[in-house]
């Protein structure tokens, strides 16, 4: 029924006149529109507006939403799907937020976003696993302003979604068949394995270096080049763009080349953040998240609103707000898994441990997969007193993630708690050796070493716990046990 109503309105929205004025944006911001037979340019002028339609648009940082951006942003994300099969209109997407130029993302302790950053906190785009999608408008204009450089924020993040339309971003979207499946799986990782040599060894690429990084990152940077750089890819990496070609059904190779490139681009820097990024920066402008606010209450139905809402909080460790925001979102939708997962985590912040032990359990029911869940979950059991829960929860973690820092810890001070010394030094070890510059985690192998009697280890692991944390000078002389 819902399909039926929501094609019928799809239908009067087709029937009306193009708007002319959107036609002036498409030859001014998305050259590659002019690049396409006219069917198919007709086409995507059908799904641009659908798209436009569909989705809910937020202004960030008092940034008035305009046509321009609504119809640049759409003819590009649409660009992507206009030949798959079957057609895909970003039904997932529920909103797309804009901020004006770069902003600071300040990465939660679990991050379930991916990301288009220019460093470790000033960042470009975002795509969400379900929604939203976040960009800045100058990067958009800047993706486009120059289509032969393989360098556009609006193709990495919606090939970011693309790729996890099968509940995993892994750089393998969702294929056809099994030969297909084989094909992708041998072509794509050889070219991942020789982008990693690459840049490893300091030789020059066709890719952009960051797709060296993970094989979702490849997925993505390597659309970008497919879409920007289509006949070069054809000479350079044939294979590669054969299953790029098979998979969105377009003959870019055929689009008008560029001028030569340097082929070792520095270029900006992309990354698919999900949990490898736990350190804090500065708090988001309050300014900005106001504004946010603002947007949203015009459309008090929007739980993926508030969700966006929440994330902004969480970023800016305002943890109560971003707990009441991400609330909301749960009582509009209470089967949102992500909504669950980052209340969750506001609750672990906030010391509310059972309740989020509530929201993680709930999430990781919808989503049994979702490793940012696990992790969260260890830390809400462990505060608990559920040690055997903790290490469980660490213990998933780590199958997906070995070096993952922070389920390292929390399972050390799970051994620790049943009285397994020897393993859970171990353990920390290994959480030092993957994110040295962590206070705590030094503070508590001290304690351990005391615990155990190894007094140098103790107070050399002290010292570098001080250095890095001047605060913790007191507790750590009195010899405190590790609490939990």
């Amino acid at each position: 029924m819902f399909n039926w109503f929501r094609d019928r309105r799809r239908r009067r929205l087709l029937a009306e006149r193009f708007p002319r004025d959107w036609l002036d944006i498409l030859a001014r911001n998305v050259p590659y529109y002019a690049w396409l037979p006219s069917a198919k340019q007709e086409q995507l002028r059908n799904d641009l507006r659908i798209f436009v339609a569909e989705r809910e648009w937020f202004g960030c940082a008092d940034l008035e939403i305009t046509d321009e951006m609504r119809v640049t942003i759409a003819a590009q994300a649409c660009l992507l799907t206009l030949n798959l099969q079957p057609k895909y209109h970003y039904e997932r997407i529920k909103s797309v937020l804009v901020h004006p130029g770069p902003y600071r993302r300040p990465a939660p302790r679990w991050n379930h976003v991916g990301g288009t950053a220019l460093d470790g906190a000033v960042v470009l785009g975002e795509a969400w696993h379900r929604s939203p999608i976040v960009l800045a408008w100058q990067s958009v204009l800047d993706g486009a302003a120059d289509p032969h450089d393989g360098d556009n924020v609006v193709f990495h993040e919606f090939a970011h979604h693309l790729d996890g339309l099968d509940g995993d971003v892994n750089g393998t979207p969702q294929l056809e068949s099994r030969e297909q499946y084989r094909v992708w799986d041998a072509v794509t990782l050889a070219e991942y394995q020789r982008l990693v040599r690459a840049v490893r060894e300091g030789k020059p690429s066709f890719l952009r270096d960051y797709g060296a990084t993970n094989q979702a990152e490849f997925f993505a940077v390597a659309t970008e080049s497919f879409f920007e750089r289509g006949p070069a890819m054809l000479r350079e990496l044939p294979e590669l763009y054969g299953v790029l070609r098979d998979f969105y059904r377009q003959e870019t190779a055929k689009w008008p080349e560029g001028p030569p490139r340097d082929e070792h681009p520095a270029g900006r820097h992309y990354a698919w953040h999900r949990r490898e990024n736990n350190h804090r920066s500065e708090p988001v402008d309050n300014e900005e998240t106001r504004s946010l606010l603002r947007t949203i209450q015009l459309k008090p139905g929007s739980a993926d609103g508030y969700f966006s809402l929440g994330v902004e909080f969480l970023n800016g460790h305002r943890d109560a707000e971003a707990e009441a925001a991400l609330s909301e979102a749960v009582r509009l939708n209470p089967t949102d898994e992500e909504s669950l997962l980052q209340r969750g985590i506001a609750r672990v912040r906030l010391g509310r441990f059972a309740d989020a032990k509530a929201d993680l359990d709930a999430a990781i029911e919808i989503d049994p997969d979702d490793v940012e869940a696990y992790s969260a979950r260890a830390e809400a059991r462990l505060r608990l007193r559920d040690y055997a829960g903790a290490i469980e929860d660490s213990a998933r973690v780590l199958r997906e993630s070995r070096h993952d820092a922070t389920a390292l810890y929390v399972r050390g001070l799970a051994l620790a708690q049943t009285g397994s010394y020897t393993k859970a030094i171990r353990s920390l070890t290994s959480a030092i050796a993957a994110d040295p510059g962590r206070a705590e985690f030094y503070a508590d192998r001290s304690r351990l070493y005391e615990i155990i009697g190894s007094r140098q280890r103790a107070e050399s692991d002290r010292i570098d716990a001080i250095r890095r944390d001047p605060s913790l000078a007191e507790s750590l002389s009195k010899g405190i046990k590790i609490k939990t």
